[in-house]
């Protein structure tokens, strides 16, 4: 039951940062340039992302899709991160490559809460 609990305060620090981080990227998407202060900011907040998203799935890896959405959160948390410190990099590229990570991120947490519920029912039907 520990493990489920942990996962859910996982998924809704996952969660936060995706609103907080989408609301960021639409207020810039509309500048050519972003200061100093904020670059740092939002390169944090990837670099949070990407340990977190690291280290999430550990429990669940001996599942096939699950290593499958493993790597995908993994690879598209990279890209973020590589396309951001990109100084050429385009803000829309960025907003595109945001939307897979938040893609896969939904794909997983659905996966996640399904194990949740299951295991969460047998804990009670046991109890």
């Amino acid at each position: 039951m520990k493990n489920v609990i942990e996962y859910e305060y996982q998924i809704s620090l996952i969660n936060l940062i995706i609103k907080s981080t989408s609301d960021i990227l639409m207020l810039i998407k509309t500048k050519k340039e972003v200061d100093g202060s904020l670059f740092n900011s939002i390169t944090m907040i990837f670099i949070m992302l990407q340990r977190i998203v690291r280290l999430l799935p550990e429990v669940l890896t001996n599942q096939a899709k699950f290593e499958f959405l493993r790597n995908e959160l993994i690879y598209c948390s990279d890209s973020l991160i590589n396309n951001w410190r990109d100084k050429n990099s385009e803000i829309a590229n960025l907003n595109d490559k945001w939307t897979e990570f938040v893609f896969w991120w939904r794909e997983y947490e659905d996966g996640i809460t399904k194990i949740q519920e299951s295991k969460h029912a047998i804990y009670l039907s046991l109890n």
